[in-house]
């Protein structure tokens, strides 16, 4: 059943270590604008919002990523396993692998699952996307 409550994902947040080389590579990459740079009251935390095309990545920055321990709450909820980025068609998927490939994010290698073309990528902080 189709609704039109809902337009799709919003933003998926992830943690960093280091959001200047994390917001460079999307930049590199995927062309991602920035849309908010800011520090959160309270939790004096560095937080960003990369758009990738209707949605943004919201990540945050967290010396914590390298230990695991947090002491924020919405840190400690639990692991995404990945996130998966649509490109707007196979010539848009070729000048993104190719990027890819130049950042050392992978091999360059396409799954052809039929209704799509997969490219898997590591982002500088390990979390693996497609």
């Amino acid at each position: 059943m189709k609704t039109d409550l809902v337009t799709g994902f919003n933003h998926v947040a992830t943690v960093t270590r280091d959001m200047d080389r994390l917001v460079a590579f999307y930049q590199e990459v995927f062309d991602a604008t920035p849309i908010f740079d800011l520090v959160a009251h309270g939790l004096e935390l560095r937080h960003v919002g990369l758009d990738v095309g209707g949605s943004f990545i919201h990540a945050w920055e967290a010396d914590e990523v390298t230990t695991g321990v947090f002491p924020q709450e919405m840190f400690r909820r639990g692991r995404l396993d990945h996130l998966a980025l649509g490109a707007r068609d196979e010539e848009a998927l070729e000048v993104l692998r190719q990027r890819l490939v130049e950042q050392g994010a992978c091999e360059g290698n396409v799954t052809d699952f039929g209704s799509i073309l997969s490219v898997w990528f590591t982002d500088p902080d390990g979390m693996e996307l497609e």
